[in-house]
């Protein structure tokens, strides 16, 4: 990718290196590199809002704000979002509309506020059957399971979950496939079925561990800690704990970042 940015502005293809920036910050998102993510993003929008290239802007704030949900910053989240669905509608882009609204009602959820949530993801349902994306809709229920999850209802919440991880695996979705067993063991975890709730950590754990994927890892060791002791493997769960306790370090505790962010903002 890099090298194809140095031969795209060599050629003056501005369009060309933006989008190849753009995957470039795929791949810093997915590495947990949120201070390199940021940057790239920043650099992207200008150049696009230079060009007047709006689809460009507003696929770049889609990802913008996912590394701001990341980082709990929910507000710049959501900022993005709604910017990026003012532009979507502007442009007639259902499939960019319904991302952006499945993560303003993630971000909306994160922030607090439940119901608001589920009425922006019960729209990205509608929209969704329309534009007929698969993956979209997947992760859109996900955001669902994890909201009835947190309203205690985790048989309704488990009965969603089971159907989105079918469909991932058949679509060979490891990361995503991760993220519903991690879900699924911590409903089991309420439930009190231990047993059944390591199994899906462990499970979980392991295509972490195979993709280096830190903000899944970070889930995966704080779930563990957490049923290991409630089993009183109390070496175990320290280990666990430590290994979270590493891994939230190295994804949050930066100045570089933090001024970053605050530049961002």
């Amino acid at each position: 990718y890099e090298l194809s940015i140095d031969m795209d502005n060599k050629r003056g293809d501005a369009m060309g290196a933006a989008d190849t920036k753009g995957n470039l910050v795929d791949i810093y998102i997915y590495q947990g590199n949120s201070k390199k993510a940021l940057n790239l993003c920043n650099e992207i929008i200008t150049d696009c809002s230079n060009r007047q290239d709006k689809d460009c802007v507003m696929r770049t704030l889609i990802n913008r704000a996912a590394i701001y949900d990341n980082l709990l910053k929910y507000d710049a989240a959501i900022a993005d979002l709604k910017y990026a669905i003012s532009l979507a509608r502007e442009m007639g882009d259902a499939y960019a509309e319904a991302m952006a609204l499945s993560n303003f009602g993630l971000a909306t959820w994160h922030k607090g506020n439940a119901e608001e949530a589920l009425a922006l993801l019960n729209k990205v349902l509608d929209i969704s059957s329309e534009t007929n994306d698969g993956y979209d809709v997947l992760n859109t229920l996900w955001i669902m399971s994890e909201i009835y999850s947190s309203q205690k209802e985790y048989a309704r919440s488990n009965e969603i979950l089971l159907g989105v991880l079918k469909r991932y695996e058949e679509m060979g979705y490891k990361r995503q496939s991760a993220k519903v067993l991690t879900s699924l063991g911590r409903n089991l975890t309420e439930l009190n079925e231990i047993d059944k709730a390591m199994g899906y950590f462990e499970k979980s754990l392991e295509i972490t561990l195979e993709l280096d994927a830190p903000f899944e890892l970070l889930e995966n060791y704080r779930n563990l800690a957490h049923v290991q002791a409630i089993l009183h493997n109390f070496e175990a769960a320290d280990i666990f704990q430590d290994l979270f306790a590493q891994t939230h370090m190295n994804i949050f505790n930066s100045d570089s970042l933090q001024s970053n962010l605050e530049l961002s903002s």
